[in-house]
């Protein structure tokens, strides 16, 4: 197979307020909303930092419910976006465009979320990936909950390549996907259509790249972080634990109350 070249700052191309239209359906949206409710046990007064927070959909939910939240993205329009929005539904949050790795939250936060892959596995090389575990750890306060979704290495790998499409209120987009064993990375052309229009072909695609982990490898991350694996899931409902058929893993762990 023709190995797939991706530029080493895609994702600052990729993530257009345009492209991440399709990225979460309304299903996907109530599944995962329903789970952090049930699955973190809030209460209502948690101070929450979502992270890849996007046009910031889910932090305005949140924050609509009362809890203080921080939103961060590196793309910049996103994060205006959801400056926009919190400003005309009224709602007070906070959103930062940033490098994750250059933030400094010290003990500040009860709740960290890496949803939507959060920006796991999404950098240039697997050193500076795990920094973001380490910047997770210190953002959380002691006992303070991670959660994150991504998709599932061993999936990938079983089913990889693999063509399909998403459904959207007003369009389709059309995926490509295929894994790279030699780096550990799913590389992702992504092609939006929208209802109305022109599709034309020749048009240069949306191109992601990750790398994936194990469960096993995850729970090296966050226990090298001093955070312990309270749950694994195949998907939001709880309904399945992890599989090579699972297309993606949520991770709940926690921080240990002595750090």
């Amino acid at each position: 197979m023709e190995k797939k070249k991706v530029a080493t700052q895609w994702h600052e191309i990729a993530y257009t307020r345009e492209s991440l239209r399709w990225w979460v359906t309304p299903e996907w949206k109530e599944k995962e909303l329903r789970y952090l409710q049930t699955a973190l046990g809030l209460k209502g007064h948690e101070r929450i930092l979502d992270l890849a927070c996007g046009e910031g959909k889910r932090a305005l939910f949140l924050a609509q419910r009362g809890f203080s939240v921080v939103g961060v993205d590196l793309a910049e329009n996103v994060i205006i976006a959801a400056r926009e929005q919190a400003y005309k539904q009224g709602v007070r949050a906070d959103f930062i465009s940033a490098d994750f790795r250059s933030l400094t939250f010290d003990h500040e936060f009860d709740v960290v979320l890496s949803m939507g892959d959060g920006a796991i596995g999404y950098l240039e090389a697997a050193e500076e990936n795990q920094k973001i575990f380490a910047v997770i750890a210190r953002a959380l306060k002691p006992g303070g909950k991670h959660l994150m979704d991504i998709p599932n290495k061993a999936y990938a790998r079983q089913h990889f390549p693999l063509k399909l499409w998403l459904p959207e209120e007003d369009g389709i987009t059309l995926l490509d996907a295929c894994w790279q064993e030699k780096t550990q990375r799913v590389i992702i052309d992504c092609r939006p259509i929208r209802y109305g229009t022109v599709f034309r072909k020749e048009a240069a695609p949306v191109q992601l790249s990750q790398i994936l982990y194990t469960v096993d490898e995850l729970q090296q991350l966050l226990n090298a972080q001093h955070m312990d694996v309270l749950e694994v899931c195949g998907d939001f409902e709880r309904k399945c634990p992890p599989s090579p058929e699972c297309h993606e893993i949520v991770v709940l762990s926690v921080k240990r109350g002595d750090r």
